[in-house]
Order: C-alpha cells, then sequence, then structure tokens
C-alpha cells in the first residue's frame, strides 16, 4: 500500500540504514535494567520529598530523558542521622556521578526507584571475587580530608592515609587530590574473608631512596622548602619525595612554602629519613 505521506527516494550516499534518533523513549531501557539489574551511573541534580507506599521519603533525582529517578536516602549507602543532618548528607551526592540499579517503576507517574545500595553491593561481589594482592585496580576519590582519603574501588570504600599518597611529606592531601578524581592504586593488604583491604598510591610511584642519599651528605648544608609543620618538628622538601625533619626554630616561626637552609645532622637510610638543623630563612 502506498502512502501519499513519503515520498521515495533513492537512499543517500554513506547510508547505512541507521538512523540518529533525536527523541528518545527511556522506558524500554528502564525495564530491561531493572530486569537484568544492569548497573546505571548517572548524577544527581535535585532533592524532593516523595511519599513512597504512603510514606514521604527524603530523595535525591537523576534526571534521564524526562523520567524521575528516584534515589530515596535507605538506599543511598549513608548513615541515617537526623532528617536535617541527613538531607547535607545528600547534598555530597548532587552533581556527582554514582551508580545504582533500578528496582521499581511507576510509569503513570513518570518515575522509578533506583538503589546506589544495591548497586554497590553487586560491584563488592565482583571486585572481591578479582582482587588479589599487589594488583593495580582503579580508585575514585569520594571524601578527602586533611590527613587521608577516602576511595571506590567499584562497590568497596576504603580509607587511604596521607602517609600511602607519595613519598614525601603530605601536608594536607586536599592540596593534592579532590573529590570524583580517578586513578590506580595498589593493594598492599586483603583479607577476604573479613572483607578487609588496604591500598596505596605510593606504591605506584617511583621511589627516590636509595638513589637520593647519594646527593645529600651529614654535616652539609642544603638549602629546602618548608613542606610541613607538626608539633614534633618542620618537614623540609630537598626535592620531590624526599623531606628532612628539623627542630622548631627557637627564634622564628615559619610556614608553608618558606625556604631554609638546613645543616643535616643524620641519614637513616633503612627508615628513609633525614634529620637535620635549621640554619636559617632564606
Amino acid at each position: 500500500m502506498s502512502n501519499d505521506n513519503v515520498l521515495q527516494f533513492a537512499h543517500p550516499e554513506g547510508y547505512t540504514g541507521i538512523k540518529k534518533e533525536f527523541v528518545h523513549d527511556p522506558w524500554q531501557d528502564l525495564y530491561a535494567a531493572r530486569q537484568n539489574r544492569t548497573i546505571l551511573q548517572g548524577i544527581p541534580t535535585q532533592i524532593e520529598e516523595h511519599t513512597l507506599s504512603e510514606n514521604k521519603i527524603l530523595t535525591v533525582v537523576i534526571m534521564m530523558h524526562g523520567v524521575k529517578l528516584l534515589l530515596p536516602f535507605s538506599e543511598t549507602c549513608l548513615k541515617d542521622t537526623k532528617l536535617n543532618e541527613n538531607r547535607n548528607r545528600l547534598r555530597k551526592l548532587i552533581g556527582r556521578n554514582i551508580a545504582y540499579i533500578v528496582i521499581g517503576i511507576d510509569r503513570e507517574s513518570n518515575l522509578a526507584i533506583i538503589s546506589r545500595k544495591a548497586a554497590k553491593e553487586k560491584m563488592a561481589k565482583t571486585f572481591w571475587k578479582n582482587a588479589k594482592l599487589n594488583k593495580i585496580v582503579p580508585a575514585v576519590a569520594q571524601e578527602v580530608h586533611f590527613n587521608n582519603v577516602l576511595v571506590d574501588l567499584g562497590g568497596v570504600e576504603v580509607m587511604i592515609p596521607a602517609a600511602e599518597i607519595s613519598h614525601g611529606w603530605v601536608h594536607d592531601a586536599r592540596q593534592i587530590i579532590k573529590i570524583g578524581d580517578a586513578f590506580d592504586v595498589k593493594i598492599t593488604y586483603i583479607n577476604k574473608d573479613k572483607e578487609d583491604i588496604q591500598v596505596s598510591i605510593k606504591e605506584l610511584l617511583p621511589s627516590p631512596y636509595p638513589d637520593c642519599l647519594k646527593r645529600y651528605n651529614k654535616g652539609n648544608e642544603y638549602l629546602g622548602t618548608v613542606s610541613g609543620i607538626a608539633d614534633f618538628g618542620i618537614f623540609i622538601n630537598l626535592e620531590p619525595g624526599v623531606d628532612a625533619i628539623i627542630p622548631h626554630l627557637s627564634k622564628r616561626k615559619v610556614k608553608l612554602g618558606d625556604n631554609i637552609l638546613i645543616k643535616i645532622r643524620d641519614i637513616k637510610a633503612n627508615e628513609k629519613k633525614i634529620y637535620g638543623t635549621g640554619i636559617r630563612v632564606i
């Protein structure tokens, strides 16, 4: 049967039969994702209260081609506390790319219910199955604090202390890593039975030791930069990954970035530590 509204043309040059669609119906994808428990990813852009199963629930919302994907607080993997605190916790998810599984669909209301918790549990099973000591795995920073970084390894979260970020002194991890940063880490300890794991960034970086010790000698003086200030002393960076420790100066307070001439008084090669004395601030 002919259709007067459809004109017949020869196929354009390069035509493969695959056409770009400018309007996408998400429902087929959502039903398939729910049936197969497919792990999807999206970015929450809203915080809303919704009534689900006759209960008013705080949710974050991911938009998918006009459909609201609701992530209830109970499915976020966040610790449940007071309502106002929960809202603050949800704000940390806004703008971040998160994994989720579709667990419910309400097409009449143009809504779907999703679970980050279910996605992370599924990802964690795969991770523990494949994880091995000394294996290099991808990580994404979830939280960055002064002394440590919380990373996600694929459903498994682990804290990396500042000492495992660099061979040199790390004064503030927030100056090196930002939330959402992706990088490789090395598994340095694993106990699958207890689901306990430790990872390191430092182990993947070339160590300046012991080669750097050829460049420094006890009794000689060297110019360095203040890289950290602690109760027990001052860290002086001599080169990338190499910091000497000196006592606090008695007559002057120093700040990060100050240049100080120091005299090396001891080198402990086995401990990868250099001890010195401050001569003067340059």
